[in-house]
């Protein structure tokens, strides 16, 4: 701002820390496009990214579908305090909600990374190993997940 910016685009790590200077720019008339990632408040110009709260309710409704209105989850969340992983949970469980028998057992941090889900799933797993679904907030979370398991599976089948 003290440079004069014609035009500010932002694409928020975490919606808290950055959401004060966006209002600010915006308060100064300074146009705010926010990319990806959502600030906590509404004061911005323009959101050019997904509709993070349909994915995850679709997904919920989906899960729904698949499970047969019962079933214990374990949910793989994206950067905690940024937006898509906060939409994409609270969307998850608005949709479970109607669902009394589906429940999320147990979160892991997966922080949108398969290593960083596949290093953190087992300890969580070890814990909750009666589970029937893992809802990840994206693919590569997913895959580190699975990757977890399959690693466990050929484990125990070697010492069998």
């Amino acid at each position: 701002m003290e440079q004069e910016v014609d035009l500010l685009i932002v694409s928020p790590n975490e919606a808290e820390p950055i959401t004060p200077v966006v209002e600010e720019a915006f308060s100064k008339g300074i146009p705010v496009i926010v990319v990806d990632r959502k600030t906590s408040s509404s004061m911005y110009t323009a959101y050019v990214g997904a509709n993070n709260y349909q994915i995850g309710k679709l997904a919920g409704e989906y899960v729904a579908k698949l499970l047969n209105g019962k079933g214990r989850i374990i949910e793989v969340w994206g950067l905690w305090g940024s937006s898509p992983a906060i939409e994409r949970h609270n969307s998850f469980v608005d949709a479970i909600a109607a669902y009394p028998d589906i429940e999320i057992v147990a979160e892991v941090r997966g922080e949108w990374e398969k290593e960083g889900a596949k290093a953190r799933f087992p300890a969580v797993y070890s814990q909750h190993e009666n589970i029937d679904l893992i809802f990840a907030h994206n693919d590569v979370m997913a895959l580190g997940a699975y990757e977890s398991l399959q690693s466990r599976s050929a484990q125990q089948q070697q010492n069998l």
